[in-house]
């Protein structure tokens, strides 16, 4: 007679019909089925049993998540990204939810309690989410610009910054820490003198994505503080640098002014 186990249930099987049966085997089999069977639990995720039974599934009633038991760790059931990302839900985190990351640690998205997709975040409290943003104010140092030379505009304050995007003083760049599509837009006003065109640029890792320029005669150009803005939405990804450049060929030295529109740059996540 040869007693085996099955792999799954670790119910007993005997290899001949006429081996006696006993009613603790009988029993015993029962209680594997009873414990090892594919089952669904709920309740809280900190209720959660350590994972020991391969098939076995939970329900976190508080975060809404279904995990699977692989005998060894849990895993959160449907929650895969597309370029190898997992699910990081975190134990206890009831109002962060469902956060998505890429394999650098990379935010990518969240989800919270009733499915819906939230935009990334870096404080989640409440279930809230903040979207990356960064906005730079102010006229920095070094701002003159003569003959043809382009100038990257350093600016004065940090405005907003909700994922440590702006770059240390002279704050002259901000750095993409999410990937998405953002909106940038930058407006500068120039000191007062009537010659020469002035020009705006938008760069992204050192390279003009947008500009616009006004020549001479345009009212740029005029006896007065004069300004110019510019927008431009792009699909960016991690560690992606965002700066402002300025330009003109008035012949002189032309600054940037703070009185009427100002100065400002800004970063905005969109989707």
């Amino acid at each position: 007679m040869t007693i085996t186990t099955t792999a799954r249930m670790l119910v007993r099987r005997w290899s001949a019909g006429t081996d006696p049966l006993r009613r603790v085997d009988l029993d015993a089999a029962m209680a594997s089925v009873e414990t090892y069977a594919g089952r669904f639990e709920a309740g809280l995720l900190s209720a959660r049993p350590a994972a020991s039974i391969r098939d076995r599934y939970w329900f976190a009633t508080d975060v809404g998540v279904m995990f699977r038991d692989s005998g060894a760790a849990w895993a959160v059931v449907g929650a895969k990204v597309t370029g190898g990302a997992t699910d990081q839900l975190v134990a206890g985190q009831a109002t962060n939810l469902r956060e998505f990351r890429d394999a650098a640690g990379n935010l990518l998205a969240a989800v919270d309690t009733a499915g819906r997709v939230l935009s990334p975040t870096t404080t989640a409290g409440g279930g809230r989410t903040t979207r990356p943003r960064c906005r730079l104010t102010g006229v920095g140092g070094g701002n003159l610009t003569t003959a043809t030379v382009p100038t990257t505009v350093t600016f004065a304050a940090t405005a907003i910054d909700t994922d440590a995007m702006a770059s240390p003083a002279p704050r002259d760049g901000i750095t993409i820490k999410v990937p998405g599509r953002y909106r940038v837009s930058a407006k500068v006003q120039w000191d007062n003198n009537p010659d020469g065109p002035r020009g705006l640029r938008l760069l992204r890792n050192g390279t003009a994505v947008a500009g616009i320029t006004q020549p001479a005669g345009s009212g740029v150009n005029a006896a007065a503080y004069n300004g110019q803005t510019l927008g431009w939405v792009e699909d960016c990804v991690v560690n992606d640098v965002w700066a402002v450049q300025i330009i003109q060929s008035s012949g002189v030295n032309v600054g940037l002014a703070d009185t009427n529109i100002g100065c400002a740059f800004d970063v905005a996540w969109e989707a």
